[in-house]
C-alpha cells in the first residue's frame, strides 16, 4: 500500500491540470504526497477519489490504477470527469420556497442545503458518503450541478449543526437556501454581471464606431487614444466579471 501523507491545502502558484480528472486547477487547489511525490488536485473530492484509488491498486505508481477496473467505472460513472464537457449541465432546481425542513412519517426530516465551493463530481461524491457515514443520517444526496444537497436524518440522533459541520470540515460552505449569506452573494453577483454588462456595451459601442469610420473627422492621434480606454474596460470585464471562473 503506498505510504500516503497528510494533505494540506494551499493557493495555487502555478497554471496546471488536476492530476486525477485533468480539469485545471483553480485558486484554491488541494494538494497530497505519495511516496515523496506531491500531486495537485482542482478540488478535494478528487484528491480523495485520487486516494482511494492508489491503495486500492496496491502500487506505489499512480498510473497503475488509471488501468483498473475500478477506476474504468468511476469514468462510467461521471465520478471523475474526462473532460470539462463531460460536467453535467445544471439541472432545474425544485421550489423551496416552503419549509426546509418536512417531517414524513417513520423517515425522519429531510434537510435542503446549498454547498459552495463544488468543482467536479467527485466534490459531490466525497459530501454524500462522508454525510451517509455521519451519526444519525438515514440517506444523503448532494448533486454537482445544482450544489444542492438533500438530507435525510433522525432528529434524535443528529441535528443540521452536525451535519454542516461535517461538510464544512472538508472546505466547503453550506448554507440554507435564503440564508442572509446566499442573498447577499445573489446581490454581488448581479452587481457583478451589471457592471461588465455596461462595460461590454460601451466598448463595443466604441469598436462599432471605428469600425464604420464615424471618427474620420478626428485625428489619427485621438482616434488610436480611444483604444486606451476600450483596453481598460475590457481588462475590468475579464478580470472583475471573470474572476468567479478563475
Amino acid at each position: 500500500m503506498p505510504n500516503a501523507k497528510a494533505f494540506t491545502d494551499k493557493p495555487a502558484k502555478t497554471n496546471g491540470v488536476c492530476d486525477l480528472c485533468g480539469l485545471a486547477l483553480r485558486t484554491e487547489r488541494s494538494e497530497g504526497a505519495f511516496t515523496g511525490r506531491t500531486f495537485y488536485f482542482c478540488c478535494t473530492g478528487c484528491r480523495q477519489v485520487f486516494s482511494i484509488l492508489l491503495q486500492a491498486a496496491g502500487s506505489t505508481d499512480p498510473a497503475a490504477f488509471r488501468r483498473s477496473d475500478l477506476f474504468r467505472k468511476c469514468r462510467e460513472s461521471g465520478l471523475i470527469p474526462s473532460s470539462a464537457d463531460d460536467l453535467p449541465l445544471p439541472a432545474p432546481i425544485p421550489d423551496n420556497s416552503a419549509a426546509q425542513t418536512s417531517h414524513p412519517p417513520r423517515d425522519g426530516l429531510m434537510l435542503a442545503l446549498k454547498v459552495e465551493n463544488m468543482w467536479c463530481p467527485a466534490c459531490a461524491w466525497l459530501i454524500e458518503t462522508a454525510l451517509s457515514q455521519a451519526p444519525g443520517v438515514l440517506s444523503a444526496a448532494c448533486s454537482f450541478a445544482t450544489d444542492q444537497l438533500r438530507v435525510r436524518y433522525d432528529p434524535v440522533a443528529t441535528g443540521p449543526d452536525r451535519m454542516i459541520a461535517v461538510v464544512r470540515r472538508f472546505g466547503y460552505y453550506v448554507s440554507l437556501p435564503g440564508e442572509a449569506r446566499d442573498q447577499a452573494l445573489q446581490r454581488r453577483e448581479w452587481t457583478r454581471f451589471g457592471i461588465s454588462a455596461f462595460l461590454t456595451m460601451n466598448v463595443m459601442m466604441l469598436s462599432f464606431a471605428l469600425y464604420f469610420g464615424f471618427f474620420t473627422d478626428l485625428p489619427a492621434e485621438s482616434v488610436a487614444s480611444i483604444s486606451w480606454p476600450m483596453a481598460v474596460m475590457a481588462a475590468a470585464v475579464m478580470g472583475y466579471g471573470g474572476l468567479p471562473f478563475f
